[in-house]
């Protein structure tokens, strides 16, 4: 099974596996910052402390996407 870990960039998750964006509108939509645009490049980790957002809670959300994905 594919887990994602912190040093994952926005890119390479959303490249990879297309359903975990849908979680990154989420926390666009408390951040008010748009996670794909300006951040496509960082990892994670990065995001995660510069929005002030949960890390394990995001990758937690991220890796229940992909499994949901999978299961479909």
């Amino acid at each position: 099974m594919v887990v994602i870990g912190p040093q994952e960039t926005v890119f390479d998750v959303v490249a990879n596996f297309p359903q975990t964006i849908k979680i990154f509108r989420e926390y666009e939509a408390k951040t008010g910052v748009c996670i794909c645009c300006t951040a496509l490049f960082e990892t994670l980790e990065a995001v995660a402390r510069r929005l002030d957002l949960p890390l394990e809670e995001m990758l937690a959300k991220l890796n229940a996407a992909i499994k949901e994905g999978f299961s479909e």
